[in-house]
């Protein structure tokens, strides 16, 4: 039995569609990817509110007499329980934000929950800094540019497998 192959229809549509879709494939994985990376970022900043580990200035006697509480960061956990990750697209690019969105109220204290956490993280007045997110991220940049690289490698064998 023999069986012959003819081309037919326009050969270069469907490579161009193939690539398409090896495109959007690619950049589905790296949204994945990268959305993975923002959850765990989220995660370690509320970590390091619970533990209380980034060496922060102890809070003032009478902060601790009035809070009950020497914990920074914490006053009810209204706001580790508010912090969140917002998405915005652009095209095909997707942009992620980890921490307090403009307009969330911190209820607590019924001040902008994005003005508490920039007061928090660089000090005001009588409040010195205790910085939480620039640490936070500075502890998985080294992480994230190893886990980048094979990143890439990952997406380029799922291509060549077309998964």
């Amino acid at each position: 039995m023999r069986i012959t192959l003819k081309h037919t229809g326009n050969w270069q549509q469907v490579g161009m569609m193939v690539s398409g879709m090896a495109r959007r494939n690619y950049q589905l994985f790296f949204d994945q990817e990268f959305r993975r990376l923002v959850d765990e970022y989220l995660k370690r900043i509320k970590n390091h509110i619970s533990a209380q580990d980034l060496g922060w200035v102890p809070l003032a006697e009478s902060t601790v007499l009035r809070k009950r509480d020497s914990k920074a960061w914490i006053d009810s956990g209204y706001f580790r329980d508010h912090l969140r990750i917002t998405e915005k697209k652009m095209g095909m690019l997707r942009r992620w934000f980890v921490g307090a969105v403009k307009g969330d109220i911190h209820e607590p204290s019924e001040m902008p929950m994005s003005v508490l956490a920039f007061m928090l993280e660089y000090g005001y007045r009588n409040i010195p800094a205790r910085p939480l997110f620039g640490p936070s991220l500075e502890h998985l940049v080294a992480e994230w540019q190893s886990r980048f690289a094979n990143m890439q490698l990952r997406a380029i064998n799922k291509m060549r497998v077309g998964v």
